[in-house]
């Protein structure tokens, strides 16, 4: 079995492949599987140590079998023609001997000398189940609009283009000719007696901007004379201009001649009832989206998305998200009466969010992933949410009466959660309502989940931009200190009697000042090196570990951040050897105790602790300095993160931790930092004793 690659050969790819939605397999040229993103086993229902080793292949039903194989193949042997997709849907097996049908993308990709397969699995399953239930609801409501004799239509007002459904052109006796009508085409179609009074009603409405209603006669061109019963609204811009009139129109000739078909009118007056919620749910998810994509800026974009969803979908709403820590955040919160919305602004400021507390909707909802619905919400419930007995007063307050908590879904987690409620309308919701509140809340996750990523975007722009003036500043310097001193130097040989000792000095300060602008030049290409793929590591065998950290701290006895008052020990009670890169667990060495110093300004203890268990090597540094932050402490190891050095005065680029990082686990180790500010810092580091570097793929030849 080929061992999972992904840490040490796509550290970049692998990132990428676990923000996909999908479940991603990277696969050999025999389909063996190497690697999985995390989606994949949950997705297949195989734990991952199954997965890796077995063969794609073995996934696929013996019916599409073939046709990925031939794909893939044709893949392997052409990989510059790019990514493939497996035409139609594709049955996959899972573990648990279930299936679902998928669409299946491969993209070959060069990785050393061989080509490997990315196989993308996207379960369509319930992409089908609505395109089935909107396809049903389509033909319910075209057959109950033929049954009921009802069509419907629209009017683009500023284009004079008026949209008939295919029943209407049946109503009317006219043959559909694929293009929009006009409203004085339209008005011809009436009866001569009745076009005048029918003109009148779609002004009023035009320019009262309300809805309406009409009866009136048509001749179709066959002669006979059919009674139509029209009901229309107006479409309105945010602005309150008018831009477009919908409705519907009804052949009522029988039911008017005989009210034996008072039955036939209830079917109509249903299938009339069934086309407006389809229009007014279609239209606000119309509006939703359209709301959402308006801005990055996702607070002010959720406030207009609660100003849609009060009074239409509920009497309040809250939207919250899970911090880092665990934590419940309330991003936003409205309640169409302004007294209750202050009462749940002070639930917000008490904070009285349900952190930890499992038993909790809200949670039970992030936990999950899963809507919950509570049509009837009793005291007994609300007693149970309650933090205390002020929160349960404030509940009664807003007097929560029905429930829908929806999680907020983006790159297979769950982020957060949007709670729809009633308290006064009276109304309580039902299957119906979940279904649009989750709609609503696919939307929502989606552009709060593209929010982040923008935000995040925009400040590692940011931070590369600080970066390149940091290092700009840190060339400029020593590259000024250089230059003086070679003009120094310059009149001092220009004397008629060598000055040997400031010459002397002058040398040493050079060689200092080069020292510096080679060790960031060597962070910088460091860095270029790991964002193209990896460090290169040579290991050698029995490096000593706490030889090489006193030789480390031996070069810092003239160090410039060191002062009198510092005290430089390396602990290590046994000798811990193994099978190491010297010069980069000296880089490790090095940036660690150069950070121990700088950030003690007023001197301490800096001790370096070695020791080992059968397998791995343990190596904390410890300093008396003035300690990280919880904030900093999240980014620490971040590339082109200086958090408050920058307004210490310390010196630096950012890129020593980073770097640190990339030695230690490319070692197959760990690093980890724990500080208590102004008492101690200790970096943690784990390194296996025989690290299990990739192997190079077989070259292939004579």
């Amino acid at each position: 079995m080929i061992s999972d690659p992904g840490p040490n050969i796509f550290p970049t790819t692998r990132k990428v492949l676990n923000a996909s939605p999908d479940a991603v397999l990277v696969a050999d040229a025999n389909f063996e599987i190497l690697s999985v993103n995390e989606r994949a086993p949950s997705a297949l229902r195989k734990a991952e140590d199954r997965l890796i080793g077995s063969r794609v292949t073995h996934l696929i039903s013996r019916r599409d079998r073939d046709r990925f194989t031939t794909i893939a193949s044709r893949a392997l042997e052409h990989p510059d023609e790019g990514s493939a997709i497996i035409p139609g849907e594709v049955l996959i097996l899972r573990g648990d001997e279930s299936t679902f049908p998928a669409e299946i993308g491969i993209n070959p990709i060069r990785h050393d000398d061989r080509i490997l397969l990315i196989v993308s699995f996207r379960d369509v399953s319930r992409h089908r189940r609505i395109e089935n239930d909107l396809r049903t609801s389509q033909l319910l409501l075209a057959e109950a609009q033929r049954v009921a004799q009802l069509g419907s239509w629209r009017w683009d007002v500023a284009e004079d283009r008026i949209i008939w459904s295919n029943e209407l052109y049946r109503l009317f006796g006219v043959e559909k000719t694929g293009e929009p009508i006009t409203l004085d085409q339209f008005i011809a179609l009436i009866h001569p007696d009745d076009r005048d009074r029918i003109r009148g009603i779609i002004d009023d409405a035009a320019t009262n901007q309300t809805s309406f209603e009409m009866e009136h006669r048509i001749v179709r061109p066959d002669g006979i004379t059919r009674l139509i019963y029209g009901q229309g609204a107006v479409g309105l811009t945010d602005e309150g201009e008018l831009v477009s009139m919908i409705g519907t129109a009804q052949d009522v000739t029988e039911h008017k001649a005989n009210e034996a078909q008072a039955f036939q009118l209830a079917l109509e007056q249903a299938a009339r009832h069934e086309a407006e919620r389809t229009k007014e749910r279609f239209q606000f998810l119309a509006e939703v989206s359209e709301v959402l994509s308006s801005s990055l800026e996702y607070e002010t974009t959720l406030g207009k998305l609660m100003r849609l969803i009060i009074p239409r979908q509920a009497d309040w709403c809250s939207i919250n998200t899970m911090e880092p820590n665990g934590q419940i955040n309330r991003l936003a919160v409205a309640h169409r009466d302004p007294a209750k919305q202050r009462i749940l602004e002070l639930i917000r400021e008490r904070g009285f969010l349900p952190h930890g507390d499992m038993s909790h909707p809200l949670t039970r909802a992030l936990r999950d992933a899963r809507p919950e619905l509570h049509p009837v919400i009793d005291e007994a419930e609300l007693r149970r949410m309650a933090r205390s007995d002020e929160h349960f007063e404030l509940i009664r307050q807003v007097n929560p009466t029905s429930a829908m908590l929806v999680p907020l879904l983006a790159r297979g987690r769950a982020f957060g959660v949007i709670t729809f409620g009633i308290s006064d309308s009276g109304r309580r919701f039902t299957e119906d309502d979940l279904n649009l509140a989750t709609e609503v809340a696919h939307r929502a996750a989606v552009s709060i989940d593209n929010a982040h990523l923008y935000q995040k975007a925009q400040e590692a722009a940011r931070a590369r931009e600080e970066f390149v003036s940091l290092v700009s500043h840190e060339l400029k310097t020593p590259l000024t200190v250089i230059k003086g001193y070679i003009q120094v130097m310059e009149r001092y040989l220009e004397k008629p009697e060598w000055e040997r000792e400031r010459i002397r000095t002058s040398r040493e300060r050079l060689s200092t000042q080069v020292d510096r602008l080679e060790l960031l030049v060597s962070d910088i290409l460091d860095v270029s090196r790991i964002q193209r793929g990896r460090l290169d590591l040579n290991l050698e065998p029995d490096i000593d570990l706490a030889k090489l950290a006193r030789h480390v701290t031996e070069r810092f006895d003239d160090a410039v951040e060191r002062t009198v008052d510092h005290e430089l020990r390396v602990v290590s009670e046994e000798r811990v050897a193994g099978n190491w890169d010297p010069l980069r667990l000296d880089q490790v060495f090095s940036n660690l105790l150069s950070n121990a110093l700088k950030y003690s300004p007023l001197g301490g203890r800096i001790d370096v602790l070695i020791w080992k268990d059968e397998e791995t090597a343990f190596i904390d540094v410890q300093d008396e300095g003035v300690g990280i932050s919880p904030e900093e402490q999240l980014t620490l190891f971040q590339p082109f993160q200086r958090g408050a050095a920058a307004s210490r005065g310390i010196s630096g680029t950012g890129l020593g931790l980073y770097i640190t990082r990339q030695i230690i686990e490319q070692h197959g180790g760990t690093i980890a930092v724990s500080s208590t500010p102004g008492e101690l810092t200790t970096f943690h580091l784990t390194l296996p004793l025989n690290p299990k570097l990739p192997e190079d793929p077989p070259q292939s030849g004579a």
